[in-house]
């Protein structure tokens, strides 16, 4: 495995946690702005 494949691998998981995050929020908060 070369070094760049582990960077891919870590920067995906770490957009992966981002998303599942952030994205809860993000429809909260259109949500409110929609009502």
């Amino acid at each position: 495995m070369s070094p760049k494949f582990i960077i891919k691998v870590v920067l995906l998981a770490c957009c992966l946690i981002w998303f599942t995050d952030v994205s809860p929020y993000l429809v909260a908060n259109t949500m409110a702005v929609g009502k």
